[in-house]
């Protein structure tokens, strides 16, 4: 979701209303969760809450997530119930997510890159803006990129794999792009196999003044 330029806001363990659960449950026969040493009415959550773009208009989408063993579990799916219906009075799409449903190598991939979002200083964003102007040389381009990297962690006396962590940063940022669906091999892809956004003007504008 946070890959996503449409999703424009994603909220955790969002709290909903135990009024409502409550009543809902009630109206089901099914046994909402209780403090028992206060005997007060436990509140839930929804994973995630979700609010994205489409159409040009704000969307909303409720999203719980659960390993797909857990859905034999009569318990869970009760639960389920009571989430389900809440957001279906709020007019806002609810469904579960498992395992199953994400792709793998995608999730692996975006994984790989997003914790280098964000360098840590100045200078490397620098020198990672370096790098990529010197990806759009005409020269690189028949480059593998692992071997591009060698060279430029040589060229300014950097430690080994340092070009590597620009790369994976400027992925993240989406000022590389690559293909995410599948496996990442990043010692056979050629840099004339990337995409590289224009150097120039607001795409760079992440780099602090």
């Amino acid at each position: 979701m946070d890959w996503s330029d449409n999703v424009l806001d994603i909220r955790e363990q969002f709290p909903i209303d135990r009024e409502l659960t409550f009543k809902i449950a009630e109206e089901k026969g099914i046994l909402h969760s209780i403090d028992n040493s206060s005997n007060t009415i436990i509140p839930m959550t929804t994973d995630f809450l979700i609010t994205f773009i489409k159409n040009k208009q704000r969307i909303y989408l409720a999203r719980t997530v659960k390993p797909s063993k857990d859905l034999d579990d009569p318990r869970v799916i009760e639960k389920f119930e009571i989430e389900r219906e809440y957001w279906e009075k709020k007019g806002i799409d609810w469904g579960i997510v498992t395992e199953k449903e994400l792709p793998v190598w995608f999730v692996k991939n975006v994984q790989w890159v997003h914790k280098f979002y964000f360098l840590d200083s100045k200078e490397d964003e620098i020198l990672a803006f370096e790098l990529l102007k010197t990806l759009t040389n005409k020269n690189s381009q028949n480059l593998k990129i692992i071997n591009f990297c060698n060279r430029f962690d040589e060229d300014y006396n950097l430690e080994v794999g340092t070009a590597l962590t620009y790369v994976k940063h400027l992925i993240a940022r989406k000022l590389i792009a690559i293909n995410m669906v599948e496996k990442l091999d990043i010692r056979k892809i050629k840099i004339s196999e990337i995409t590289i956004k224009d150097s120039g003007g607001e795409k760079f504008d992440y780099i602090s003044s």
